[in-house]
C-alpha cells in the first residue's frame, strides 16, 4: 500500500529544485529531485537517485538537441531527442520496477 502523499513537502521539493536550477546549485537540485521522485513513486531515495541519473543524462541530451534545433539542424537534433527518450525510458523503468 502506498503512503499518503505529503503535498506540502512535494511543493517544497518542487520549488526547491526550481530555485536550485536558477541558482546553479547542483547539489540542492539533485537532492530536491531525488526526494520528490522518491515520494511520488514510493521508492527509496537510493533507488530514486539511481533513476535520476538517467534523467540528468537525458536533460543533457535535451539541451544539446535544443542547440541543434535553434541552429535549424533538425537531423542532428533528432539524434539527441531520441537519446533523451531512451534515457527517460530507463529512468521510468527504474522508478516503476519492484
Amino acid at each position: 500500500m502506498k503512503a499518503k502523499l505529503d503535498f506540502k513537502r512535494l511543493a517544497k521539493y518542487e520549488i526547491g529544485w526550481w530555485q536550485a536550477h536558477h541558482r546553479r546549485d547542483k547539489a540542492k537540485f539533485v537532492s530536491n529531485q531525488v526526494k520528490k521522485h522518491a515520494m511520488l513513486f514510493g521508492v527509496s531515495e537510493k533507488k530514486a537517485r539511481k533513476a535520476m541519473e538517467y534523467f540528468f543524462r537525458a536533460t543533457k541530451e535535451h539541451d544539446i538537441a535544443e542547440e541543434f534545433e535553434d541552429r535549424k539542424v533538425t537531423k542532428k537534433a533528432n539524434i539527441h531527442w531520441k537519446r533523451a527518450e531512451t534515457l527517460l525510458k530507463k529512468h521510468f523503468r527504474e522508478l516503476l520496477k519492484r
